[in-house]
């Protein structure tokens, strides 16, 4: 307040009193005031400031109490990224070990690798047939389905020329919305999901009629569903590899299975020759 009183009063002396040398006080005083001016309105602007602050303490605590929260939800999601990295390398290492182990069988059995071969055979895999991992649901044009067991990357079975790898076994089970189906397999249904990878390793034209496979569950045999099976062909007359998927329906759905048996049914044959090549032989999974 005596800052304003003392600008007013040197206002007041400018307008009476006159400089001899035509320079006025008023331009001397006046600029001296508009610098006081200043600094007082600079003076008031960081007081109302503070008082703002003084008057508001709860919003520079709500401030104050953010930081420490962002910083606690910047670990946790640092953490879960960090778990999941983890993960995702033992899913890799898993694999690639096993990838190593099948390259290692193949080179001591003289076999070259699908990698090394020109182009792949994409058979579609059936209305039922679901990717995932386990205890996942999967929702597809069919239906709405649990992988409920799984098993995956089994060792190679080389039976004469052929190669078969296992990619996964799955117990599936779930509802079918498609009512074009349903009205066939039933609403509900459980089967069990077989992957495989064939490949003719000889330059032999050979037939391997692989999805004559029978399931073997305790007592029960199964054969592979014609209709919701994927596309076969017993045809191999080149060595580009090609997948096949199985699938076996189960009559009870609620079975529950702990070991499975895939048994070749019938073996590859020189379709040159006519000659069976091989030795029948069973897949024993575990699950």
């Amino acid at each position: 307040m005596w800052k304003k009183w003392l600008i007013t009063l040197a206002f007041t002396v400018s307008f009476s009193v006159k400089d001899l040398g035509g320079l006025s006080y008023f331009d001397l005083v006046g600029n001296e005031a508009n610098e006081l001016l200043t600094n007082n309105f600079s003076d008031e602007d960081e007081e109302s400031q503070v008082e703002r602050e003084n008057s508001n303490p709860s919003e520079k605590e709500n401030q104050n109490q953010q930081i420490p929260n962002k910083a606690k939800e910047n670990d946790v999601a640092e953490k879960k990224e960090a778990e999941e990295q983890v993960r995702k390398e033992d899913k890799e290492t898993k694999e690639k070990s096993t990838q190593d182990q099948d390259k290692k069988e193949d080179k001591e059995k003289g076999v070259k690798m699908p990698e090394d071969k020109a182009g792949f055979d994409e058979y579609p895999k059936g209305q039922f047939a679901v990717e995932g991992a386990q205890g996942e649901t999967v929702k597809t044009d069919t239906g709405t389905f649990v992988i409920e067991k799984q098993w995956t990357n089994l060792s190679k079975v080389y039976v004469g020329p052929m190669t078969i790898k296992i990619k996964n076994i799955n117990i599936v089970s779930g509802d079918v919305t498609d009512s074009a189906i349903s009205g066939i397999s039933g609403e509900k249904v459980k089967f069990v999901q077989v992957d495989a990878i064939l490949q003719n390793t000889s330059k032999e034209p050979i037939g391997f009629p692989f999805a004559a496979a029978t399931l073997h569950i305790g007592s029960k045999n199964l054969f592979a569903h014609d209709m919701f099976s994927g596309m076969t062909n017993v045809n191999f007359d080149t060595q580009i590899p090609r997948n096949t998927t199985l699938v076996y329906m189960l009559d009870d759905p609620t079975l529950n299975i702990s070991e499975v048996t895939l048994k070749l049914a019938k073996l590859p044959v020189n379709k040159k020759t006519k000659e069976e090549m091989g030795k029948r032989t069973s897949i024993n999974v575990s699950l």
